[in-house]
């Protein structure tokens, strides 16, 4: 059997040379994901070798390669829609609720023992809420500074100026 992809006489269901996969229906010709172009060739790039107790493997893995635009890609990955990354929320929860994408990144990863992830993530979490506590303390101080003096503080500073009045003559 010939495969329509990158036309190698093959056995079996799946070409031996470019990985595709033949079925008795005749497939559609393979197309240049860039240019669109049907001008495209299949060679088998070597990956490696697993090594195994009585023989050795060979990994292969298939490129397209289109000879109008040069364009080369994996024939054996789907083509994905790159996911939308929302960079801004990451920075503003960086910069006002640290914690939070801290947390967020700590619990997606596996490696990470659980006890040191969410030791982290408590000591991240009792910090800001340090600080947090700790402005709005400074906060009220600052407010009680900047009050009218009351009468006594004026009764004071009117006996003061009174004695310098009175040394003064």
């Amino acid at each position: 059997m010939k495969c329509p992809y990158c036309g190698a006489e093959t056995k079996g269901t799946i070409c031996e040379f470019c990985g595709s996969q033949i079925s008795e229906e005749k497939p559609a010709k393979a197309t240049c994901g860039k240019c669109g172009s049907s001008n495209i060739t299949f060679r088998r790039e070597n990956q490696g070798e697993i090594r195994g107790k009585n023989a050795k493997r060979i990994v292969h893995r298939t490129v397209g390669i289109c000879k109008n635009c040069g364009n080369t890609w994996y024939e054996d990955e789907e083509e994905s829609v790159p996911k939308k990354r929302k960079t801004w929320l990451w920075v503003l929860g960086w910069i006002f609720i640290f914690p939070l994408p801290l947390t967020l990144i700590l619990l997606k990863k596996k490696e990470m023992k659980p006890a040191l992830k969410y030791g982290i993530i408590a000591v991240a979490w009792i910090v800001y809420l340090v600080i947090a506590i700790s402005a709005r303390s400074s906060d009220s101080k600052a407010q009680g500074t900047q009050q009218a003096p009351s009468s006594s503080q004026i009764s004071t500073s009117e006996a003061s100026s009174t004695v310098k009045e009175t040394n003064s003559q």
